[in-house]
């Protein structure tokens, strides 16, 4: 049975919210944990990426480095360490400020709330979206994306059976109807000191690629145009990546209404088998969110169709274990809350979620939890969530031996 050693918080930024990390251990036992930072909420024009190292198993830590800060919010950082020390992180770029997304974000109280109904932007919102330029936005967010009509319906009809009052409709003083978005990737070969220039991806995913067994990048995410789950690789340590298939995406509802895959991540198992995760997503709330999985045996060419799994959370984080089994963390905004670690021995056909650990929380706005091993049977947990009361979600850390 897994055992925690210790929980303590990783970083805080005072007044300042964390939120999407991941982590990974280097051939050399150097830690790395990349998050999006100084930001005001889960959703803001605000967010950066930032990188932290640790060379003494994760008793200290490096003080927060800048890794991206451009014109727009900086979100959902992945890692990847290559078999020669190059790290490869991922994020995505975002402009995109309908008025449900600031009520999401927790930005009403009585200082800044006017009208009743209405969303009053802060004076640092206003001023960080008009020095956003039409140029910041081309090179930025090349992909954009107009939701459908029937689409903010749902959102609307959602909101309604919780009791909240309509956001869905736009506030004329949010610059943009649309959501444009872009995918990146970027290298560093000195242990994140320095990193090269952006690369284009065509898929994004909260916890980014992952190695194949030729020492190749896969990169399983959805992409921004079509909302399909793809699928691309890399040869050149993430320089350039080609599309190499799109997975099926056959689930649905208890009830027969669409639902759809999101969030995956992928992992080689020791046989050179593919194993991918997804999170379920069908509605806001509820507690049917079961992790799906889809296999590939032939390098990521072609997947089995979905399906689910016994773990209930999301997103998912894999990683292939030095004694050959996978680990899947995931978090749970269902009671109880919290942190989930689930291991299989045979290579994801059957998942041993009797004896799964749990890491508890007092709060929802928690998650994306990811894994690294720090040697054998030990292993490191990075995730956001609060601390303690009053404060928001900063970077957490869990060690234990499984």
């Amino acid at each position: 049975m897994p055992e925690i050693i210790d929980t303590t918080a990783l970083c805080k930024q005072k007044g300042r919210y964390i939120g999407w990390p991941t982590v990974g251990c280097s051939h050399d036992g150097t830690l790395y944990a990349l998050f999006s930072g100084d930001r005001d909420g889960h959703v803001c024009p605000f967010g950066k990426s930032f990188i932290m190292s640790s060379t003494d198993g994760g008793e200290s830590w490096s003080e927060p480095a800048i890794v991206n800060d451009t014109p727009l919010d900086d979100r959902d950082t992945g890692l990847c360490l290559m078999p020669d020390g190059t790290l490869v992180m991922s994020w995505f770029t975002s402009y995109y400020y309908k008025a449900y997304e600031v009520t999401y974000a927790g930005y009403r109280d009585s200082t800044k709330y006017g009208e009743k109904g209405k969303v009053l932007p802060w004076e640092e919102w206003e001023k960080k979206l008009k020095a956003i330029t039409p140029e910041d936005l081309d090179i930025w967010t090349p992909f954009i994306k107009v939701p459908p009509p029937e689409e903010s319906e749902k959102w609307a009809g959602a909101w309604k059976e919780l009791g909240c009052e309509s956001a869905v409709s736009y506030d004329d003083r949010f610059p943009v109807h649309t959501r444009r978005l872009g995918h990146w990737t970027r290298r560093s070969y000195d242990g994140g000191r320095n990193w090269d220039a952006p690369t284009l991806s065509p898929v994004s995913t909260p916890h980014g690629p992952n190695v194949l067994p030729d020492g190749g990048l896969i990169y399983v995410g959805r992409e921004a145009w079509s909302g399909n789950i793809a699928v691309a690789v890399s040869g050149d340590r993430g320089l350039s990546w080609q599309k190499k298939a799109v997975l099926s995406e056959k689930v649905e509802r208890k009830d027969g209404l669409p639902a759809r895959l999101a969030e995956p991540h992928v992992v080689a198992a020791p046989s050179g088998k593919l194993v991918g995760m997804a999170r379920y997503q069908a509605d806001i709330s509820g507690e049917d969110r079961y992790l799906w999985q889809f296999d590939s045996e032939d390098g990521g060419l072609t997947w089995s169709e979905p399906r689910p799994t016994p773990m209930n959370g999301y997103p998912p984080h894999l990683l292939r274990v030095s004694d050959g089994r996978l680990l899947a963390s995931f978090s749970v905004r269902h009671e109880p809350l919290g942190h989930r670690f689930c291991f299989s021995s045979d290579e994801g056909l059957s998942w041993n979620v009797d004896n799964q650990m749990h890491v508890g929380s007092d709060i929802g706005d928690l998650g994306y939890t990811a894994t690294t091993e720090i040697e054998p049977g030990r292993f490191l947990s990075v995730y956001y969530q609060r601390e303690r009361v009053n404060e928001k979600p900063c970077l957490m850390m869990t060690r234990w031996k499984g």
